[in-house]
């Protein structure tokens, strides 16, 4: 097309750049899209990731599309994919992420644009490819409700970004991680005292991206909350090593702590 005005400009076709045809076929000219903000910038490698775009200049039909371009490590080349939109209005669309080789990398590189027409596209906005987490280990894997605990978690392929969470089982808030290495990193995890009637567990997962749970489920007990009701003798030696026995609920045949004072020493069930 020349260049042209925005609006909507009547086609005509002629065989001697003179006679033209009655028409009443229109085409637009707009200004390209802009992209302002997008949801979810770091995308599964497995694709299928929703990626929320929010800006100007969408035609709210299905005439719009994504553009993903990354550098494909298996085809060792640059690559552009389009993506058609699922669903969208004026200022707002989604559309899937496409699945990437990234090789052995943790994370790769991609930027999205968008087009109302697959051939003239906004300016690109940064995204990230980022691959599932996978998990090994938990510590504690006992807690007691009614208290914020710190859990450690090991595995591999975490990545600091944002969007790094652990998700839990039975209704418990999500947390935001806290990274400390690749393969390690921790977590809040908070029981409401109604869980503190009967013994219990949760499950615990991973994302880095939000949208991407790890495949693996770690596992962590929550023990009802000792209560003392009880305890003989209520004097000692100021030399230590007085036996106190102490009677109440919410024991069970685990390792417990009892603090005298500010001073821990370890209990025998």
């Amino acid at each position: 097309t020349p260049p042209g005005r925005d609006g909507e400009v009547v086609i005509s076709v002629s065989n001697n750049k003179l006679d033209f045809e009655s028409s009443t076929t229109f085409f637009r000219y707009a200004d390209l899209p802009v992209i302002g903000m997008v949801s979810h910038r770091n995308v599964s490698m497995s694709g299928n990731s929703t990626v929320v775009v929010n800006g100007v200049g969408f035609t709210g039909d299905d005439s719009m599309s994504c553009l993903f371009q990354y550098y494909d490590e298996l085809a060792k080349k640059n690559v552009s994919q389009i993506v058609m939109v699922k669903s969208q209005n004026n200022t707002s669309l989604e559309c899937n992420a496409p699945t990437i080789n990234p090789g052995d990398a943790l994370e790769a590189a991609a930027t999205l644009s968008i087009s109302r027409n697959s051939q003239e596209f906004s300016s690109p906005y940064e995204m990230r490819y980022i691959r599932r987490p996978k998990l090994t280990g938990v510590f504690p894997k006992h807690i007691q409700p009614g208290l914020l605990s710190i859990v450690n978690i090991t595995g591999g392929k975490f990545v600091n970004t944002f969007d790094l969470f652990c998700h839990y089982s039975g209704g418990i808030p999500s947390h935001r991680a806290v990274f400390v290495s690749e393969t390690e990193l921790r977590c809040g995890v908070f029981i409401p005292l109604s869980w503190d009637t009967f013994h219990s567990e949760i499950t615990i997962r991973v994302t880095n991206n939000i949208q991407e749970m790890s495949l693996e489920k770690l596992r962590i007990r929550v023990l009802a909350t000792p209560k003392v009701l009880l305890y003989s003798p209520r004097l000692g030696s100021e030399n230590g090593h007085t036996a106190v026995k102490i009677k109440g609920s919410g024991f069970s045949m685990n390792n417990y702590t009892c603090e005298f004072g500010n001073v821990l020493v370890p209990g025998e069930w």
